[in-house]
């Protein structure tokens, strides 16, 4: 979870919701529009919502200079928010009894060697879930890759060479402490896969997405309108390629894709993996040692803000995508926000906490 993000949602939330006259439709449209237009921020911007009302889209701007216009229905790279969806696989593989939650990690790698170790401390699956692995953020050599699409060709071999390397940090034992780890997640989809026996997206197909009706929701785009990336200066920048650490942000998907999730995930549709998901949303450690109120979950991030609510959040970025998702038990509100730029979401995210979340 982006520290800078949890930030500004304090701030929203501390600074009070002003409301205007406008319409719910008026005040999306001007906010999107101000951000594909005036501030050229991206060409594209998409804003779901959904409560027990039911859902609403509002969209703006064009897959590209020159392209077609965005809607719901058009995919856009999601970055993290794989993250949620690799989780929500390790639960239903634990309730199918594939894999043992608990059980160290290097029992799924190929050579079944005690890897990931720290002082007799193995790395379990659920320390990876958790970004409680003491896994680094990135591969320590990831440098010597691509950086326009560094996980392009970090492949098998590389995966099992950085394992074997043992590159646990910090002081903390396994389980102890929170880290965020896209290392530890790209592992996680990988030894899933393994214990699977299929290829990380042809496994989350026909275990998750295809039960919960994500049609839309894949790696490949296949064709498919999707939203171009975009860099920090508008320019077109190379959509992200994952080999083997699919598991931590490979997914493109839609706001209508995500809105559904959310939909199950509070449970205002019936959800036939409703145990899985419920798992999911377990609190399993502080995000900071010591202090309670923001925990981290099996990938969702559970966050008490500046109003005393707690919201559960995940946010995503590749080269050129950025995607926010946040829902609020309670309220039985949930919000989507997907644009194709490398541009942070402040505003979009201000307009979502201040005009729908409260």
């Amino acid at each position: 979870m982006n520290k800078g993000t949890t930030l500004l949602l304090i701030v929203f939330l501390f600074a009070g919701c002003a409301r205007f006259a406008q319409s719910e439709e008026t005040k999306a449209e001007a906010v999107l529009e101000a951000w594909t237009g005036k501030a050229q921020k991206s060409t594209a911007a998409v804003i779901g919502l959904v409560d027990e009302n039911g859902t609403r889209f509002f969209s703006s701007g064009k897959t590209e200079q020159g392209g077609l216009p965005v809607n719901d229905e058009t995919l856009f790279e999601i970055g993290s928010l794989t993250k949620l969806f690799t989780a929500l696989l390790l639960t239903v593989l634990s309730e199918e009894g594939t894999v043992n939650m608990d059980a160290p990690a290097w029992r799924y790698l190929p050579e079944s060697r005690p890897y990931l170790q720290k002082k007799g401390h193995p790395v379990t699956l659920r320390h990876l879930a958790t970004h409680t692995s003491g896994l680094p953020r990135i591969p320590p050599d990831m440098g010597r890759f691509d950086m326009m699409n560094p996980y392009a060709v970090f492949g098998e071999d590389d995966l099992r060479a950085c394992i074997k390397a043992s590159p646990l940090k910090g002081a903390f034992l396994p389980g102890e402490a929170y880290g965020y780890s896209n290392l530890g997640y790209g592992l996680l989809g990988y030894l899933l896969e393994r214990a699977g026996q299929r290829p990380y997206e042809e496994l989350l197909r026909e275990k998750v997405l295809t039960p919960l009706g994500l049609n839309r929701t894949r790696i490949s785009a296949d064709g498919l309108e999707m939203a171009r990336p975009h860099g920090l200066f508008h320019n077109p920048v190379p959509a992200w390629d994952f080999d083997v650490l699919a598991g931590c942000g490979a997914l493109k998907s839609s706001a209508r894709d995500l809105v559904r999730f959310l939909s199950l995930v509070m449970d205002l549709e019936e959800d036939p993996l409703q145990k899985s998901v419920k798992r999911t949303l377990k609190e399993e450690c502080p995000l900071e040692s010591g202090k309670d109120g923001d925990y981290i979950c099996l990938g969702w991030h559970k966050l008490t803000l500046a109003d005393g609510e707690s919201y559960y959040i995940h946010d995503g970025g590749t080269g050129g995508s950025r995607s926010f998702m946040i829902f609020h038990e309670g309220k039985r509100k949930g919000a989507v926000i997907l644009t194709n730029s490398a541009q942070s979401q402040d505003d979009l995210v201000d307009f979502v906490m201040k005009e729908w979340m409260q």
